[in-house]
């Protein structure tokens, strides 16, 4: 099974993945709509995958570079 982290503002978007994702059964998904929650949730949910919108989050390249470093286990 593949844990997934949707990590976006906008509720809609993490809805429709949501929707998208119940008819697979080999995936398994957790939410966050709020950049401050992001690292607090990684820890938590430990996702195989993380599907970030930067802009939404206010992610600048250099935190999206440290995070790839601090949780390199994450596609």
């Amino acid at each position: 099974m593949y844990k997934l982290l949707v990590a976006d503002s906008s509720f809609l978007t993490r809805e429709g993945l949501k929707s998208l994702l119940q008819s697979l059964p080999s995936y398994k998904m957790a939410e966050v709509s709020e950049n401050s929650l992001l690292q607090a949730e990684i820890k938590k949910s430990r996702p195989d995958v993380l599907v970030v919108d930067p802009l939404s989050f206010g992610i600048s390249q250099q935190q999206m570079a440290a995070l790839k470093k601090e949780f390199s286990e994450i596609q």
